[in-house]
């Protein structure tokens, strides 16, 4: 199919219908989604800006990939506006005290909505962090002459995509983009086989600098950690079935001898965690929860709050990143960052930094981050790890290769202002 009749189809009807769809079902939907129309049919007034703006867009999640740049721009161009634009309103937490000039709602893709919202708000530069990549909207942005630019971007093999209708849908929309700076070199691969005529680059991903800056300014922990000689492992973000293979692993005494735990569930509902407290506790653990104490005493300590993991990694010597042992696993880039050594269980195919770093050696047989396949592996890795636990080298071996990926934001702003895409403003 060719991508001109793609681009008819999702504008003329693919795009509207969904829209309309939207509209007509919205008090069944979910709260979620209730929000992402109510953003965008109770549109503010756009802020009148002294310049043209740089308008960057993150889907949710995202975002963390668009802080560094973010902060990037404020540094060396700090007559440049910021508009920050985000897709789900699950982004806005992430969002709250950014440096930014406005944070709006991307408007629905409608060739009427983006053309409007181009022409007043009158951006200089769009910058795209990650996959979120709107057809209408870098093609509204190319009858503009306004620039786009994917960045920290990943894609999949497109030849194994069965649609023809997707692969169209690829090219189009990727082909109006201005720039493509790819993660790795499968990455580009992968784009250029769409034959575009767009140029694409490696420069990594800038989620590694977000990760190390993270860490230059912790938080203070709420609790003391009482002086004990076992080794700390932090267990985060955890779901059920992460928690049973970690409960059966953990009750051969000599893993009680050598290691104490902080746990930190994924859902920090009163009922999620008075639940696992009373299944450790019949296991018998001594548990102290979060919110009761002021120094940590006992074999595990469950987290009843959020925001905490980056500061409790770094003071973990081993960690194990939830979602593993359930259907797929969260960001391993925290407590990489943090000098952990990393145990996963079998479902982490879907996090590329997990998949890279199991290729990295650590010490002897061991890889910086290691995979096991159940409750008797798992015991196995703490066995084998626990020797090596006191060797100074090893964390700095783990920041060192984290270190190695950083410093991506600078080249990505490098190669925009090398290839005249933008000039910064003092």
């Amino acid at each position: 199919m060719s991508v001109a009749i793609v681009s008819v189809l999702y504008r003329k009807l693919l795009m509207p219908a969904a829209v309309i769809g939207l509209r007509i079902v919205k008090p069944l939907l979910p709260l979620k989604l209730r929000r992402i129309i109510d953003d965008r049919d109770e549109y503010p007034q756009l802020k009148k800006l002294p310049a043209p703006p740089v308008l960057i867009h993150a889907a949710s999640g995202e975002v963390e990939y668009a802080k560094p740049v973010i902060r990037w721009l404020r540094a060396h161009s700090p007559g440049t506006p910021i508009v920050l634009t985000y897709f789900s309103p699950s982004a806005l937490r992430l969002i709250e005290g950014l440096p930014v000039d406005e944070v709006l709602a991307l408007p629905f893709d409608l060739s009427r909505d983006q053309a409007d919202f181009l022409d007043r708000l009158k951006p200089s530069l769009v910058l795209v962090a990650r996959t979120d990549v709107w057809p209408e909207l870098t093609r509204q942005c190319r009858l503009r002459d306004v620039p786009v630019v994917l960045f920290s971007a990943t894609f999949s093999r497109p030849l194994n995509r069965k649609l023809w209708l997707a692969r169209a849908l690829d090219r189009w929309r990727f082909g109006n983009l201005r720039l493509i700076a790819s993660v790795s070199d499968e990455d580009e691969t992968n784009f250029r086989a769409l034959k575009l005529d767009t140029p694409a680059v490696v420069l990594g991903d800038t989620r590694f600098d977000q990760v190390l800056e993270r860490l230059k300014t912790p938080k203070t922990l709420p609790f003391t950690i009482e002086g004990d000689p076992r080794f700390i492992g932090v267990l985060g973000s955890t779901w059920f079935e992460d928690d049973q293979v970690w409960i059966d692993a953990l009750t051969e005494p000599d893993l009680r001898a050598n290691f104490r735990w902080i746990w930190v569930p994924h859902e920090v509902s009163l009922r999620k965690i008075q639940e696992l407290i009373e299944q450790l506790k019949t296991s018998g653990f001594k548990v102290e929860k979060l919110s009761d104490i002021d120094v940590w005493r006992a074999d595990i300590l469950v987290v009843d709050r959020t925001g905490l993991l980056a500061e409790l990694y770094r003071r973990a010597d081993v960690a194990f990143v939830g979602g593993s042992f359930r259907a797929k696993v969260h960001s391993v880039m925290e407590p990489l960052a943090a000098g952990c050594p990393v145990v996963l269980g079998p479902y982490c195919e879907n996090n590329r930094e997990a998949q890279e770093f199991r290729r990295l050696p650590l010490i002897q047989d061991r890889r910086i981050v290691s995979v096991v396949a159940d409750s008797e592996d798992l015991r196995a890795w703490l066995r084998g790890i626990h020797s090596h636990l006191g060797n100074r080298r090893l964390r700095e071996q783990v920041i060192q290769k984290v270190e190695e990926r950083a410093h991506v934001t600078e080249k990505l702003m490098r190669e925009l202002v090398g290839r005249g895409i933008f000039e910064p403003r003092g």
